[in-house]
């Protein structure tokens, strides 16, 4: 699985990075040593990519370049941020190195970017904000204090 995310990363194509996230999810509930084959594999690297990877179009007409948010989110849509985000609650789930990591590369802005820019109507990427931040969260006091500082 890490290595076909890894394929595809550039290839935009959202089936197979949503399959991939879904098997990452279920692969990683609960399984610490699936979490850190994965981990160590580079998947939390290729999935925060995803998350922050910007549409080139849309970054060279951009006037501002000190503010490149909003133009790096447009090329993520919700349901596949619920994917991403889906893959990172997993892999963060009962795994405290992968939960520090994660916070670390900065993960806890990623997810407040995705719910500045989405809104709530859509339920499973709620869901799929909750599932990662609980578990980023607990028990990890440094991703607590990132979650309650940002918002």
């Amino acid at each position: 699985i890490p290595s076909i995310l890894d394929y595809y990363k550039d290839k935009d194509d959202n089936d197979i990075i949503e399959l991939c996230c879904k098997i990452t999810y279920n692969l990683c509930y609960d399984e610490p040593l699936c979490c850190t084959k994965f981990s160590e594999s580079g998947t939390i690297e290729i999935i925060l990519q995803q998350l922050r990877k910007p549409n080139q179009s849309n970054i060279q007409f951009h006037n501002n370049k000190d503010d490149l948010s909003d133009v790096m989110m447009w090329s993520l849509t919700s349901r596949k941020a619920q994917y991403l985000l889906l893959a990172i609650g997993g892999l963060a789930r009962r795994h405290e190195q992968n939960k520090n990591r994660l916070g670390i590369l900065g993960i806890c802005d990623i997810i407040m970017d995705i719910v500045n820019h989405f809104t709530n109507e859509d339920v499973g990427l709620a869901e799929s904000i909750c599932w990662a931040c609980g578990n980023l969260a607990y028990p990890n006091e440094d991703n607590q204090k990132l979650l309650c500082d940002i918002g």
